[in-house]
């Protein structure tokens, strides 16, 4: 279902525009991370925009509304999963 894209492999990155956006406004943020922080965070990125893509994209014409639907969509299966670990 998930697969983690190597930033090497960017074939993906070339047919979806929108996660290129996605990941050219967060590239100034990341670059300042160290590298394991800056693997999970893409990790999540990337789980979340091919869960929630549909629902992330319905709304974003500009880069803030496409920053901010990616945020919720990452604090929607954050909570999903911190429940799921309560239980």
């Amino acid at each position: 279902m998930f697969r983690y894209l190597d930033a090497s492999d960017d074939s993906f990155l070339q047919k979806d525009k929108d996660y290129s956006r996605l990941l050219k406004k967060l590239n100034n943020f990341t670059e300042c991370l160290p590298s394991e922080d800056k693997e999970l965070l893409l990790k999540m990125i990337n789980e979340v925009y091919y869960k929630y893509q549909k629902s992330i994209l319905t709304k974003s014409e500009s880069d803030t509304e496409l920053m901010l639907s990616t945020l919720m969509a990452l604090l929607t299966k954050q909570d999903f999963d911190i429940e799921r670990l309560r239980k």
